[in-house]
């Protein structure tokens, strides 16, 4: 098998449907074996009638993975893959005829050291959206882009769930993704970060990103997705992520286990959150370094319980 596309569902039949739509019209690189494996992760909805439709028009493989988790479903395909290519999306994307095409070329010119990652484009649900709420959301939300040229990413720049492959080898070499992050991961706080922290990992095994821009997808964004309370607490979350990420990086002095700038900065952002409010401003800016500092604490206080600070 030369490419095995890996999408995990939970309770989306309706997308998913969507999705499976646009496999069906995906130009499929010459002379190449191609399976889409669907992972079931606690459906109850239709999704069951909604694969079933889509046997005979797509090499479709049907798994089920009873432990709710992102991550989890995600490894569940990679146990039944056989591709050597493996390229990630979700249940609410629909991808380009040429996405799989842009894919393929790129592996084959760069088969060793690289992952690969192309353009998220957002489709709306709500037709008002807050722009300027919205240069606060995550890529998930407000779509992701890196330009309109093929090159390798910095150090600065990461791809995101819906839209990214690599080898099958990086998966010796770096292992699955991890369990504790990601959607209903094992850790309540945590809503995100699982490709992120397994792209982190690739990385310190000197494994390079490069982006393919004509590999692009459309997300579905629902209503609920492009407001106030999902947005900022995504802010949260990724507080979390980069505190549970970057545990070599975060410098003390500690209290608690915490560094002090953090309840420095939160009872700064707070103050500064109010005083904005009470002069009728916005203050999303302020409330997101807020969320984020929220989130950071909560990393830190669940690094140390799991014994990766000493200080405090």
């Amino acid at each position: 098998m030369d490419v095995s596309i890996i999408i995990p569902t939970h309770n989306h039949a309706q997308s998913l449907k969507k999705t499976l739509e646009s496999m069906n019209t995906l130009s499929i690189p010459e002379n190449i074996e191609c399976e889409v494996i669907i992972i079931n992760n606690q459906c109850t909805d239709r999704t069951d009638d909604v694969v079933r439709n889509f046997h005979s028009k797509i090499p479709l493989k049907y798994l089920k993975e009873p432990a709710l988790g992102v991550s989890k479903a995600r490894n569940k395909g990679l146990q039944e893959a056989s591709g050597k290519l493996l390229v990630f999306t979700d249940d609410d994307i629909q991808v380009g005829t040429q996405w799989l095409v842009s894919y393929w070329q790129e592996y084959q010119k760069k088969p060793c050291g690289y992952y690969f990652g192309g353009p998220i484009v957002s489709k709306f649900e709500s037709q008002k959206i807050d722009e300027e709420l919205m240069a606060y959301a995550p890529f998930s939300v407000r779509g992701l882009n890196w330009g309109n040229e093929n090159r390798e990413l910095t150090d600065n720049e990461m791809f995101i769930g819906p839209n990214f492959a690599f080898p099958r080898y990086f998966i010796e070499e770096a292992g699955p993704f991890s369990a504790s992050f990601g959607l209903n991961a094992e850790n309540a706080l945590v809503g995100s970060g699982s490709e992120t922290e397994l792209m982190t990992r690739f990385r310190d095994k000197g494994f390079k990103a490069y982006y393919v821009a004509e590999a692009a997808v459309v997300q579905f964004v629902p209503k609920e997705k492009s407001g106030w309370r999902h947005i900022m607490g995504r802010k949260t979350s990724y507080g979390y992520e980069v505190a549970r990420l970057k545990e070599k990086e975060i410098k003390g002095p500690f209290l608690f286990g915490v560094p002090r700038w953090v309840y420095k900065d939160y009872c700064v952002q707070c103050m500064k959150y109010w005083f904005q409010r009470l002069t009728g401003k916005k203050a999303y800016k302020t409330y997101a370094r807020m969320k984020y500092t929220q989130g950071f604490y909560y990393g830190c206080k669940d690094r140390q319980r799991n014994g990766y600070y000493s200080h405090g």
